[in-house]
């Protein structure tokens, strides 16, 4: 049995969370946002979501279950490490998202991964 990834969303906007009333898109992709995917995908424990925005927060845990749901990285459990983080904040806070949290696998990113091309080569040497 293969262990599953264990995930978290930082920033359950309109996009990653699949509130986005653009019915094209649900009509033509069954997979439409973050949300749409981790909560079927096989390999990932989606299990956290941090967002500033208190609908969004009780959008996650009250539609997909999410047991960990605060509204600061600084907020999450402190044994709290996720395999995978999801990151779909607006560019500018990107950087503090990879200061403040360890990612032992991988990140999924939204782009532009920053706002200049300084913001994205220091997003690339703290991914190091």
């Amino acid at each position: 049995m293969v262990k599953k990834l264990k995930t978290i969303i930082i920033g359950f906007g309109e996009f990653a969370s699949g509130r986005s009333n653009d019915k094209k898109i649900k009509k033509f992709y069954n997979y439409f946002s973050h949300a749409s995917i981790l909560k079927e995908h096989k390999k990932f424990k989606w299990d956290a979501v941090v967002d500033l925005n208190k609908k969004a927060r009780s959008f996650a845990r009250d539609n997909f279950g999410i047991p960990i749901v605060t509204d600061k990285l600084e907020n999450l459990p402190n044994n709290y490490e996720p395999d995978v983080a999801v990151i779909s904040t607006p560019p500018n806070l990107r950087i503090k998202v990879l200061e403040n949290l360890k990612v032992k696998k991988g990140l999924i990113v939204e782009k532009p991964i920053g706002m200049t091309y300084a913001d994205s080569l220091k997003f690339k040497d703290l991914c190091k």
